[in-house]
């Protein structure tokens, strides 16, 4: 096992290699990784959860405008500006270390024509910027792993229905504090979008996917478009794309539980 470790002066965090992989954490506390890297493909989803936001990609493959709220170690914006060339992507990242750290030690490439990196809070970017976006990703936790009061209230879920265009999606990393704050959380925005879908990451972490309207689609030509996008982003789609149908066709948008990891519905 080959392992190197650097604390990264001035902050809280520490890089370190492991068998062709960078992580980032947070220095003397191995409970959580906070981002991670693959030496041999840097913009590739590494992490589950990062994967299970990207799914939305089958139902939105062409998105021209994205927002990513939290840069971390950039694992989402170098996979956006590596593999579509065709979006522009704002990140906002609340902590300017964190954009030091996510362009020095993970490769996140300087801003160019398709992608901004903006610091500042993202509650407060959503606000200022409405109906700019296809696409909004919420990934804004702090280094104790809590996500920002700012993203997690009714207020803020209204901002980016507005910030959404037509037939916008938004997906969320959702950590399951209790049951109950999840069911509530849940419920809430299930009265501010047309649908929600629940994906299973672990125990403790679920991903929220935010229609603004119902999807229309097929399922013979959704499983079509699956298979096509898995051979350029390896995210799982073709599976995905069978247990949504699955799950929409038997009515199960009224569904509150979560089950394994194919999608839970709410309409």
């Amino acid at each position: 096992m080959n392992v190197t470790g650097e604390a990264i002066d001035g902050t809280r965090y520490r890089i370190v290699d492991e068998n062709g992989y960078r992580y980032l954490m947070v220095q003397g506390d191995d409970s959580f990784i906070m981002s991670t890297m693959q030496f041999a493909e840097p913009d590739a989803l590494v992490s589950r959860y990062t994967k299970n936001m990207m799914k939305l990609l089958v139902f939105k493959p062409h998105p021209r405008d994205m927002v990513l709220i939290g840069l971390g170690g950039g694992q989402q914006a170098k996979f956006v500006h590596g593999r579509m060339p065709d979006t522009r992507l704002v990140a906002v990242e609340i902590d300017p270390a964190m954009v030091r750290i996510a362009r020095e030690y993970f490769g996140v490439p300087p801003d160019d024509e398709r992608l901004s990196v903006v610091v500042g809070e993202g509650g407060a970017y959503i606000f200022g910027h409405p109906d700019s976006c296809d696409v909004i990703l919420s990934d804004g936790y702090d280094q104790d792993f809590t996500l920002h009061d700012s993203l997690s209230v009714e207020d803020f879920y209204h901002a980016c229905h507005r910030a959404l265009r037509a037939e916008g999606i938004m997906a969320v990393n959702l950590h399951r504090k209790t049951r109950a704050w999840c069911d509530a959380h849940m419920s809430m925005v299930s009265k501010i979008f047309a649908m929600v879908m629940a994906i299973n990451t672990s125990d403790d972490q679920i991903v929220l996917m935010m229609f603004k309207s119902l999807p229309e689609f097929g399922s013979a030509a959704l499983a079509e478009r699956a298979q096509r996008l898995e051979q350029r982003y390896g995210l799982g789609l073709p599976e995905f794309a069978r247990e949504f149908s699955e799950a929409y066709t038997k009515g199960s948008r009224q569904a509150s539980d979560l089950i394994n990891s194919a999608p839970s519905l709410r309409a």
